[in-house]
């Protein structure tokens, strides 16, 4: 209500199966359905849908908003993330507790990242109308608001919520 231009998938219901998608593995874990026996396999198994959902991406009509397939654009993009979560745990599972410099960053931040890119990418096409209209643009766009959407969410978790964590720390 108070973001009325806000899209409705940036909202819990509209998120609940790419939340399921990232809750599932973390269960199979827990309960042992996904182990070191076949979490390798899982783990390819994702990439590769991945890899095949892609297309997805280029072929759709962004902008229909009655298009069905238009709530399937960020499957790659989320088989994606499930592999390199699966790929993190067989890392720790094996020894190798060494994190990966450019995913602890986005640790860091995803928080902040997550509640920011949805105004973020709002203001930036009420400023530049038209950005979004056809894929190159789009394209173009999308790296302009994950550039700024990371230096906020940066600053965001450095000077402000960083703040907060000290003082529960005490």
């Amino acid at each position: 209500m108070l973001f009325p231009r806000v899209d409705p998938h940036y909202k819990l219901w509209g998120n609940a199966a790419w939340l399921l998608a990232g809750a599932l593995p973390a269960a199979a874990i827990r309960s042992r359905d996904l182990h070191a026996g076949n979490i390798a396999f899982w783990m390819r198994a994702c990439f590769a849908a991945a890899l095949a959902t892609l297309p997805i991406v280029f072929y759709v009509d962004w902008f229909n908003t009655l298009s069905l397939w238009r709530h399937f654009l960020p499957l790659p993009f989320v088989l994606l993330s499930v592999a390199m979560v699966l790929r993190a745990v067989t890392r720790y599972a094996s020894g190798d507790l060494q994190a990966s410099p450019a995913l602890s960053f986005l640790g860091y931040i995803s928080y902040g990242l997550y509640l920011v890119h949805p105004f973020v990418f709002l203001e930036f096409d009420k400023m530049l109308p038209g950005m979004t209209v056809n894929m190159p643009r789009l394209l173009l766009s999308t790296i302009a608001v994950l550039g700024i959407s990371t230096a906020l969410a940066y600053a965001s978790r450095k000077y402000f919520e960083e703040f907060f964590l000290r003082r529960r720390a005490h």
